[in-house]
């Protein structure tokens, strides 16, 4: 083997060139803050003589400029949008099946088909035998908190956006699952089926160590599909019972419990009603709206409604399948 000595100077010389060159490639656009959804949906299951499941879809608040972000034939779902941080653009944390099991995967806010493939970020390798899905961000935007079945029943996992920092926040021998991550970054709220049921739960962090849980629904249905009040003052979730689910509020989730003598404090209130299925609410980044997924038009949709329940209006009106909204703040380039 041969070795070259290359003079200090020159490799400097090298590095101030590269550097010069690759600041010069670097334009600096003007970028806007516009309030989006993301979902899932099966609208394009078959074409041609291909079938296609689901895939992740994103449109303005108001329903307008649907653009599909997926396309393969796995199951992509379970999509959730980044904080809006001033150092980087939006991502897009899902899950998908696409390499056998299910993994996390990250994607540029443009998606796959116009952007970059997403990227693997949970350590399971493919065909592995457990799953890794349900995302939700962390507050800052440095992780994601997600379910796994890695040891055995589903549990509540945190780690980095690398994949480093792996903590394992839940241990039971019941499926623990759908996390939620409050907006203060103590709290996670998620669904455990302790009970045989389903219902909703809450670990906190208490003096940096995740340990306090506490049950925050007692119904005899199954609840599922947590949402936070920016404000931390609510959580939304879709409650199932006898052939029909409505979406309650609780407002003061905070600080109650149904495992104590304080559950008579917790103030609920039933937003939706009818013989309909509604479900995986999700509030809006102001928390003054509500969108969520429901089948009063047969088939599932997407809609919107204030946070009182209130001037419902479909954002989504087709054959497909469309579940799982998540919505959030997202920084796009300003079009001259």
């Amino acid at each position: 083997m041969v070795k070259l000595k290359i003079p200090v100077f020159l490799i400097m010389f090298g590095l101030l060139i590269t550097t010069q060159a690759n600041t010069a490639e670097t334009i600096e656009c003007e970028t806007q803050t516009l309030n989006k959804i993301v979902f899932r949906s099966d609208r394009a299951e078959y074409e041609g003589d291909v079938i296609r499941d689901d895939n992740v879809y994103m449109m303005n608040q108001d329903g307008t400029e649907l653009v599909q972000l997926t396309n393969n034939q796995a199951e992509d779902r379970d999509s959730s949008l980044s904080p809006v941080k001033t150092s980087n653009r939006n991502k897009i944390a899902f899950s998908s099946n696409r390499e056998g099991n299910w993994n996390i995967y990250l994607m540029e806010i443009e998606g796959e088909i116009s952007g970059p493939p997403a990227q693997r970020v949970t350590l399971c390798p493919p065909f592995c035998d457990s799953d890794q899905e349900q995302p939700d961000w962390a507050p800052d935007g440095e992780g994601v908190v997600f379910q796994s079945n890695i040891a055995g029943s589903k549990d509540i996992y945190t780690m980095k956006l690398d994949g480093t920092n792996l903590l394992r926040l839940t241990n039971s021998p019941y499926d623990d699952q759908g996390p939620q991550w409050s907006p203060d970054g103590n709290k996670i709220a998620y669904v455990n089926d302790h009970f045989g049921n389903r219902d909703i739960w809450i670990i906190e962090k208490l003096k940096d160590k995740w340990g306090k849980i506490r049950r925050l629904t007692c119904e005899t249905g199954d609840d599922a599909n947590p949402s936070w009040h920016p404000d931390e003052g609510s959580i939304l979730y879709g409650a199932f019972e006898m052939g029909k689910a409505h979406i309650i509020k609780i407002t003061n989730a905070g600080n109650c419990s149904c495992d104590n003598i304080d559950y008579n404090s917790c103030q609920t209130e039933q937003l939706t009603w009818g013989n309909f299925f509604d479900r995986s609410p999700v509030y809006s980044p102001n928390g003054r709206s509500i969108a969520f997924s429901s089948n009063r038009f047969d088939n599932f949709d997407i809609w919107r409604m204030k946070g009182n329940g209130k001037r419902m209006i479909p954002l989504t009106i087709n054959t497909g399948y469309d579940s799982g909204p998540d919505w959030g703040k997202v920084k796009v380039p300003v079009v001259p």
